[in-house]
């Protein structure tokens, strides 16, 4: 929780809670919204691994900029992928985009929120996905993957998909 507080620019506790094991931390103002991140002292850590997921944090772009210039300077290995600056000529200005990892191994993404939060605003319609659609698509695949997996030999390198 404290490289949360040192690196990332997040609020904890005046003090941790005396014998719980575990910290929260959040972003200064976030009182009602956004993620509480609680952490827990485990006996072991978890065996984390890229692609188990990672969280997004939606920051001014100044502050992504500092916390990326922050680990560029300090902690270059936990820079997983290069600050990235995205145009699309949207209106919505430039999109920010870092991948970093905190000293467990877990992902974040850090973005910029002047360009993110009009995005997923305007992309959000609150339907739901459309399971049988989702069905259809599947079956038609198995299907085509067993018509093309008939017509080629066993090496051709399908164990590699499954």
């Amino acid at each position: 929780a404290r490289w949360y507080i040192r690196m990332l620019g997040m609020k904890g506790p005046p003090e941790w809670p005396a014998g719980t094991g575990g910290a929260q931390v959040r972003y200064a103002g976030d009182t009602h919204e956004g993620v509480v991140f609680y952490f827990d002292k485990g006996k072991k850590g978890a065996a984390v691994r890229q692609f188990d997921g990672r969280n997004a944090f939606s920051l001014p772009a100044a502050k992504v900029r500092k916390i990326y210039q922050k680990l560029q300077r300090m902690h270059p290995e936990r820079i997983v992928h290069d600050l990235q600056e995205i145009n699309e000529e949207t209106g919505l200005g430039v999109l920010l985009i870092a991948i970093i990892t905190d000293p467990n191994g877990l992902e974040i993404c850090l973005v910029s929120s002047e360009a993110f939060e009009p995005a997923v605003r305007a992309a959000a319609d609150y339907v739901g996905p459309d399971y049988k659609a989702r069905e259809r698509l599947a079956l038609d695949y198995a299907e085509k993957l067993a018509r093309a997996k008939a017509q080629k030999p066993d090496f051709f390198g399908w164990a590699t998909e499954l």
